[in-house]
């Protein structure tokens, strides 16, 4: 065993009449200020090959013992442990059994009677100079563990690398080792998994529900929701049958990451407005809660309960996170509903014996047969009241509670009054009221009918008399589609008994053309009879068909007839039948409207174009008038100078394929004008009893003076507002917002898109952030992914939570790219093109900035001149900053003393900073810097070296879980494991393996490989080969 060490040392410099620093002048040694500090190249220089860089801190090397650790002196320049003290793994204490005088002497950092020996709890290492815990049993209570002696001193001490070392009850003294939840002790050594077989949202409850360390259905996770922990399928599954099934496929969502909303602003629409469906939730306009996101239309409904039992009242409300942990969403249930706990899940609901009211779902009722709370709570709207002495919701006399005591009902029977009714019960009014006055009380909850000239309707509700019978008084009501005529129930026109005398049958008649006189009439159809079923003037014809009347024809509806165009009418009753574009006369004839013309039987446009004056194809049309070219083709057209056609007046023009007229712009006129007559993007403008079309501002007139075009200007992208922005000249915002939109406008000469409001979209418009509705965090379960498959594959998305607080992975714009609402991806930036092809240049958001290293010198973009050297002069300045980021990562700038060194978690190897590893570090004198390398790292002060934390263990310079675990995700298991049921299992193309940890346990890990000999071919060529040459 080496007799000295070499760790940290401090150093002082040895005075000297003339001092020179580090990198100072020199011409020899002497002046150079410092141990082990020489000059070299004329500069004072750290004799190699250690370098602390900071004033003059050199050297591998000691001059005083005060520059050596505790417990060591300085010999011979080397630092080396005192007398009496033993040197191990790089520090210097004394070994078992030797003579102490305080425990800081100690390897066992425990002096008892003058010697150093082991702690309780405590033994022997090998070396028979320091000590290591003692590894104790595991037990489910303290006292048991106690009365056993197998006390523990921190997780270390566990037999089971999964057991835990936690405090005994109050008032006692020691820890005892416990398997954790979700485990059974086996034989006092070993956690053993309890697999659960309950799935919830169990529908019944169980009396017990038993502890959860890992599921028995694939995808499901152990979760603690409300009272019980009982397995619960993760995101993006669904409970079917006991087991879970990935759950049917939302459209995809894409959310803005937090970067862009912090860029845009997502939420105007939803500040603007006072709509109760949207709500702000992390800087998007969300659906509230309550409400659901229709992804077609991007809106949001309000949910609609549904009553499911008992046990589930109107649905689940418990919700499992991405990080498998279950928790409760209010927001799933829609006022006045809200979640609730109940044994393994929590509930929408009314509260305990209370649901949504049957008629009035906007408030919730008391069960019937269930006491009030107080004078506030509300029974049943319909047939309950509440007894002022019980304080219980009560049916009214008469009813009976159905629907697990929801409703009060009172029904019809399809029988009539016999055994075992009792009339005498109650009053027969509370029938007669509902279902008529032959309705008696059977009884309670029934009425039937009295069976003496009254049965029941089809649908159970009324009682209704016989037809064509002699009613005897009180009369029931005749049936539907029948009337009371004389003392008789008799069906109305177009209606027929049925067999039974209890309903009025529909008849199923043809309309035909008037074809003469009715024939074949052997029936009772009557001409009333067709009356009722058709429109218009319609008679009989035959048995089981009507006829038009001389004067009509059948509609194009085939459901009735129109009058002939001049054909007096037979019968005022049927005004209105006029074929379409005509009407009625005082002469009782149907008549073309103005600008129509007969043709046939129908009434057709006079004309279906204007046309220039005198235009030579033009042809001339008989009766043709002035107001018949107006109302064909609006207050701009007239009838041709010199001919019997339309034509459009000389301050306007013809438009749509000449079918109407538009007054030209600007041409004040005393012609009447609406908005109709005018071209698009006009109004009108009136000064007195001229008035005129103009152009709305934005917009300019054509030369033609037929158009109001937006100007010539082009859409520079999407800018910042400037408020101290030069005013545009030739351009206005009007002219910006009329091409663009309302979020466009005008900045040094050009149009651009308010980008904090809008984004240019695919028709080059500024369309609205805000436009967009998103999800509410209620919803997230719905558009969870797990990875990013789940995002469809498009570039630039990634598969993570929206902020710190988020519960839910969704799929969202990757880091430094930005979302376009409308096509639903991810740009990588929204830079001017030019920006990718100038020299080290990129696009950070909307800004073409210079790349990391490189800094702004005007146009260009200048790599700094300096470059990072391990122990060589630096300084904070911007350039030097640019360096270093330019830099592998490994370096940084000590201010204290100017010079660069390596970062933490980092070490010096000649002139390199090399990444620190868990293996042979000394770690005592260096804080925390097992932790810089992995955080489940910690220093061993016994050994002087960095261990993994209980239950884990190292593998690649990193401290990797053990095998079962528990984890929320595929990473805390470290890249040779996988999180299932919340426990790291291996991968199904490895197997278990067992080793032994730093702290002597036995663990499981995972290697590659399934156990059994793989053969390559060479090798069993090789095989048979042999065989061959010795047989």
């Amino acid at each position: 065993m080496k007799s000295s060490l070499h760790v940290y040392i401090l150093l002082f410099s040895i005075s000297s009449t003339i001092a020179v620093q580090l990198d100072g002048t020199c011409l020899n040694n002497v002046p150079c200020e410092g141990s082990n500090v020489i000059c070299t190249n004329g500069q004072c220089q750290c004799n190699l090959p250690a370098y602390v860089p900071c004033k003059s801190q050199c050297g591998d090397s000691c001059e005083v013992t005060e520059n050596c650790i505790r417990n060591s002196i300085c010999a011979g320049k080397k630092c080396v442990c005192m007398p009496g003290f033993t040197a191990k793994s790089g520090l210097c204490f004394k070994s078992l059994n030797a003579a102490c005088s305080n425990d800081t002497e100690c390897w066992s950092q425990y002096c008892s009677s003058s010697r150093c020996t082991c702690a309780p709890n405590y033994e022997p290492n090998v070396d028979n100079i320091s000590c290591k815990g003692r590894l104790v049993k595991i037990y489910n209570n303290w006292a048991e563990a106690n009365s056993n002696k197998e006390l523990c001193i921190d997780d270390s001490s566990c037999i089971d690398a999964l057991a835990t070392c936690i405090p005994g009850p109050q008032n006692t003294a020691g820890k005892f080792c416990k398997c954790p939840s979700g485990y059974t002790v086996q034989n006092n050594a070993n956690c053993v998994l309890i697999v659960s077989s309950l799935l919830s949202p169990l529908e019944t409850v169980v009396s017990n529900y038993g502890e959860c360390g890992s599921c028995a259905a694939d995808n499901a996770v152990c979760a603690k929701a409300a009272d019980e922990t009982t397995c619960w399928c993760r995101v993006s599954y669904e409970k079917n049958n006991n087991n879970c099934e990935k759950r049917t496929k939302k459209p995809l969502v894409i959310f803005p990451n937090e970067n862009d909303v912090n860029l845009h602003n997502f939420a105007a629409s939803c500040i603007a407005g006072n709509n109760e469906t949207n709500i702000v939730e992390n800087k998007l306009c969300v659906c509230a809660p309550g409400y659901e996101f229709v992804t077609t239309n991007q809106t949001c409904v309000k949910a609609q309960p549904k009553w499911i039992n008992s046990v589930l009242e109107y649905g689940v409300c418990t919700r499992i996170t991405s990080n498998d942990n279950a928790i409760s969403v209010a927001g799933s249930c829609p006022k006045p509903l809200t979640c609730e706990a109940r044994k393994d899940k929590h509930v929408c609901t009314c509260g305990k014996g209370k649901f949504l009211d049957l008629n009035d779902p906007s408030q919730c009722a008391t069960y019937i047969g269930t006491a009030t709370n107080s004078t506030t709570d509300k029974c049943v709207i319909e047939n309950s009241i509440r007894n002022n002495i019980t304080t219980a919701c009560e049916c009214i006399t008469g009813f009976r509670a159905v629907d697990e005591n929801r409703k009060c009902e009172l029904n019809l029977s399809s029988e009539v009054f016999q055994s075992p009714c009792n009339s005498s019960q109650f009053d027969n009014t509370i029938c007669t009221l509902k279902f008529g006055v032959k309705a008696l009380f059977c009884s309670v909850g029934e009425c039937r009918c009295s069976g003496v000239q009254s049965f029941p309707n089809k649908l159970n509700t009324r009682c209704n008399a016989p037809l064509n019978e002699n009613l005897a008084t009180p009369r029931a009501e005749c049936p539907s589609k029948s009337t009371l005529t004389g003392s008789q129930c008799k069906c109305d026109f177009g209606y027929r008994p049925s067999n039974d005398l209890r309903e009025c049958i529909r008849l199923e008649l043809t309309l035909v053309e008037y074809a003469g006189p009715a024939t074949n009439l052997t029936g009772d159809l009557t001409d009333d009879d067709c009356r009722a079923m058709f429109n218009g003037s319609v008679v009989r014809y035959s048995n089981m068909s009507c006829q038009c009347s001389s004067d009509s024809f059948v509609n194009d509806g085939k459901n009735g007839c129109w009058y002939r165009i001049g054909a007096t009418w037979t019968s005022t009753l049927f005004s209105s039948a006029c074929p379409p574009n005509s009407g009625s006369s005082a002469q009782r004839q149907c008549e073309c409207d103005v600008a129509y013309t007969l043709n046939g039987n129908k009434c057709v446009r006079k004309s279906n174009q204007v046309y220039n004056d005198n235009d030579p194809t033009a042809s001339n049309i008989a009766g043709l008038q002035e107001k018949d070219c107006v109302k064909l083709f609006g207050l701009s057209a007239t009838i041709a100078s010199n001919g019997s056609y339309c034509i459009c007046i000389s301050s306007a023009y013809s438009v749509r394929n000449n079918s109407f007229c538009h007054f030209l712009i600007n041409q004040n006129t005393t012609d009447l004008k609406t908005l109709d007559d005018c071209p698009a993007n006009t109004n009108i403008s009136r000064q007195g009893t001229f008035s005129a079309c103009v152009c709305k501002a934005g917009f300019y007139m054509s030369m033609d003076k037929r158009e109001c075009r937006t100007a010539s200007v082009a859409l520079g992208g999407a800018k910042n507002v400037s408020h101290a922005r030069a005013a545009c000249v030739n351009i206005t915002n009007a002219d910006c917002t009329a091409k663009f939109g309302a979020y466009a406008f005008c900045q040094d000469e050009t149009c651009f898109c308010d980008r904090g409001q809008s984004f240019v979209n695919a028709a080059g418009q500024c369309e609205s952030f805000s436009k967009y509705v998103f999800p509410g965090e209620h919803e997230h379960h719905l558009y969870a992914c797990t990875a990013e498959t789940d995002c469809g594959g498009i570039a630039n998305i990634a598969c993570d939570y929206l902020n710190s607080g988020s519960e839910y992975k969704v799929c969202q714009c990757k880091d430094g790219s930005l979302l376009d609402p409308q096509s639903k991806k991810c740009s990588a930036n929204r830079c001017a093109n030019t920006c990718a092809a100038a020299l080290n240049f990129e696009c950070r958001d909307y800004d073409c900035v210079c790349k990391t290293g490189y800094y702004q010198d005007g146009s260009r973009c200048v790599q700094s001149p300096f470059k990072p050297q391990l122990n060589q002069p630096c300084n904070q300045s911007a350039l030097w900053q640019y360096a270093f980021a330019a830099d592998n990562g490994s370096l940084e700038c000590n201010l204290a003393c100017e010079r660069a060194r390596c970062k933490p978690g980092y070490k010096a190897e000649q002139s390199q900073c090399v990444q620190n590893e868990l293996e042979n570090l000394r770690c005592v004198y260096q804080e925390n810097v097992c932790q810089q390398i992995d955080e489940n790292a910690i220093c061993n002060r016994n050994e002087n070296e960095c261990w993994c934390r209980p239950s884990f263990y190292q593998l690649d310079n990193k401290c990797v879980r053990t095998v079962g675990s528990p984890c929320q995700s595929d990473e805390q298991c470290g890249g040779s494991m996988i999180c299932k049921g919340q426990r790291c299992e291996c991968n199904p193309d490895q197997r278990i393996a067992e080793m032994t940890d730093k702290y002597g346990r036995v663990v499981q890990r995972c290697v590659n490989g399934i156990g059994r000999i793989r053969f390559s071919p060479v090798l069993i060529l090789f095989f048979i080969l042999a065989r061959t040459f010795f047989i």
